[in-house]
């Protein structure tokens, strides 16, 4: 999966932190396609969240207040910032 070589560099997990981001695999597939346009394009939210379990992040849930429901995703720290 070649998804996987790139979340490792993007993102580390961090759990619910003073310095962790909440991110869902949207937008994790949003930041692999900005930064390597092929990989992105063959990509998929399904492909993003198996990658994310093997790799040993944990699915939380997160109340977003703009939107006014709760998340599906992961609370990360980034690696590299867009």
């Amino acid at each position: 999966m070649p998804e996987m070589d790139l979340i490792v560099k993007l993102y580390r997990y961090s759990g619910k932190c003073a310095v962790a981001v909440f991110v869902t695999a949207t937008e994790i597939l949003e930041s692999i396609a900005r930064l390597n346009f092929q990989v992105g394009s063959r990509s998929n939210v399904q492909a993003i969240g198996k990658a994310m379990k093997y790799l040993g992040f944990k699915k939380e849930s997160n109340y977003n207040d703009d939107k006014l429901y709760s998340e599906k995703g992961y609370f990360v720290e980034l690696r590299i910032t867009d």
